[in-house]
């Protein structure tokens, strides 16, 4: 194979490092008293996962990780990129985020405030987007990849440890 071809290919990966660093410091969604970043959503995402609403596609971001972890194995790499951005995308089709609680009125005897109420999703930000593009950006590479066998080898796994 030629070697700018496998220089082109070699591009997706780091493409899509930089996409979802990006994204950290862009905003993702607004509601209707705040935007709200990237990175914000990153380290605190993982609380509603378990919402039952938008939290689950932050597992996207794993899964991403596990596509970028992977990059040699060019099929576990197509696969997690591809649920990855089929994950991000679904967040389109809600309109709330749900942490947990209703809350009313704040406890002034905490030292922190923690408003749970559900936050409303009225706009996307530039950092969504380029969330989204870090997941296809990866899915195109490891297509391509795969439509050229040649480009990288695969490596296989071995269940057979004995020498």
């Amino acid at each position: 194979m030629d070697k700018s071809v496998q220089l082109y290919l070699k591009i997706f990966k780091p493409l899509s490092i930089v996409c979802w660093i990006a994204s950290l410091f862009f905003v993702a969604f607004t509601s209707k008293y705040e935007d709200v970043y990237g990175f914000f959503l990153v380290i605190l995402g993982w609380l509603s996962v378990f919402s039952f609403g938008a939290g689950f596609t932050w597992l996207a971001n794993p899964i991403l990780w596990y596509a970028w972890f992977n990059y040699k194995k060019t099929k576990k790499s197509f696969n997690a990129s591809l649920i990855s951005t089929i994950v991000s995308l679904l967040f389109l089709l809600f309109q709330k985020i749900s942490l947990g609680g209703k809350t009313n009125t704040p406890n002034t005897d905490q030292l922190f405030y923690v408003n749970t109420d559900d936050i409303y999703i009225t706009g996307y930000g530039f950092g969504y987007f380029l969330w989204v593009l870090s997941s296809l950006i990866m899915l195109i590479g490891n297509y391509i990849r795969m439509q050229n066998p040649n480009s990288e080898p695969e490596i296989e796994e071995c269940d057979d440890l004995t020498y």
